[in-house]
């Protein structure tokens, strides 16, 4: 009896664990793990087993939670006294998430439902990184002399983009080179904005460019090829004043812009507040959003082959 109650209070009661391979991840991998069970003192019923992905963006001191996806096990069962239960758990990452950065982290949250009993929590932090192709880009703009500025991958209320500030080459020419990515089959697309200095201000203009596979394997080529785009874009910015980011975004599906995911979140009331201009952000994507991940592709969870 004292053990029971014991039990009721958190004392001796089943605990859970997600065992994940490692805690850093790339857009598009996948992650394998397992979810470890172990029993305590008095057998127990498990009423529920969840596991949680969880986005996390601090803005404007705020801070702002949303679920991203929710892998359910709601099949009841007992655990006896000391037993262990090992469940394999695998998931893989959309490419349309966004990327972890100063304001931006991601959780899995590992839920037990005890019946009777206090509940049994795990949290797993994991940092989501740039996928191989873009990690090259970053790597050809860096040969250049641009450097990520801290508040680079923010999410804007709309898509994450990354800003980049010039330090040697370009320092007295180009104020600010900003980046927004669309991942398609053959390659990625990029929407570029360069903020030049001019006698009148800053002068913002926007090129849209598809980069192929070959090319983003070789980051030597790849950043002799923006080189030639940035000299261009500062030789006659008059091309490329008249193009307007938001508007070039918009022709693109939400599941192949990094970030996009966020924003179907947003339109589909899920995420009661973000940054900047919400009413905007969903009039402008409502025909274009979906839900996200409503259906469990690419994941799989409890098999048949319980130890």
């Amino acid at each position: 009896m004292f053990k029971k109650f014991l039990a009721k209070l958190g004392k001796g009661s089943t605990t859970v664990d997600l065992v994940i391979d490692k805690h850093e991840y790339k857009l598009g991998e996948q992650i394998f793990g397992q979810i470890v069970l172990k029993g305590g003192t008095i057998e127990q019923y498990i009423n529920k087993l969840e596991v949680e992905l969880t986005l996390r963006i601090a803005a404007k001191e705020q801070h702002y939670s949303q679920l991203i996806q929710s892998f359910v096990f709601d099949e009841p069962f007992k655990i006896q006294p000391e037993e262990e239960k090992h469940y394999p758990f695998h998931y893989e990452l959309p490419y349309n998430l966004l990327i972890t950065g100063p304001h931006i982290s991601y959780d899995f949250v590992t839920h037990l439902d005890i019946k009777g009993g206090v509940d049994s929590t795990d949290r797993d932090p994991i940092t989501i990184q740039p996928p191989d192709h873009l990690q090259n880009i970053l790597f050809a703009f860096e040969q250049l002399g641009f450097r990520e500025k801290y508040d680079s991958r923010s999410f804007d209320g709309s898509y994450q983009e990354f800003e980049l500030t010039p330090t040697t080459y370009y320092h007295d020419q180009i104020e600010e080179l900003e980046f927004n990515v669309i991942f398609e089959e053959t390659g990625i697309a990029l929407l570029l904005e360069l903020d030049l200095y001019s006698f009148l201000g800053e002068k913002e203009i926007h090129r849209e460019l598809f980069i192929e596979h070959d090319l983003l394997n070789n980051v030597e080529q790849l950043t002799s090829y923006f080189q030639q785009i940035i000299d261009e874009m500062i030789a006659s910015p008059a091309q490329y004043h008249h193009s307007d980011k938001k508007h070039l975004l918009s022709k693109y599906p939400v599941t192949k812009i990094l970030g996009g995911a966020a924003v179907g979140l947003i339109a589909a009331g899920l995420l009661k507040e973000t940054i900047d201009d919400i009413d905007d952000l969903v009039d402008d994507n409502e025909d274009d959003n979906t839900d996200y991940q409503d259906d469990d592709e690419g994941f799989s969870f409890f098999d048949d082959d319980e130890d």
